[in-house]
């Protein structure tokens, strides 16, 4: 459920830097958390939040190793 989730990466971006250019932006990850190690085998939610708003949302899955 919602309630057990918990942030594993969090980016602040500024306005104008990649990552926070109007129109497309790619972000590429290696499966790092903040913590320092690595994201376990299973399934995560990536939101994009402005202002406190989420502009959008998506899913992924981690399979095996990265």
């Amino acid at each position: 459920s919602a309630n057990n989730m918990r942030v594993i990466l969090h980016r602040r971006f500024v306005s104008g830097e990649t990552g926070a250019k109007a129109g497309y932006n790619e972000y590429l990850w290696n499966g790092a958390t903040d913590q320092g190690g690595t994201v376990s085998i299973g399934a995560y939610v990536l939101q994009v939040v402005s202002n406190g708003a989420t502009l959008g949302q998506s899913y992924f899955v981690v399979t095996g190793q990265l």
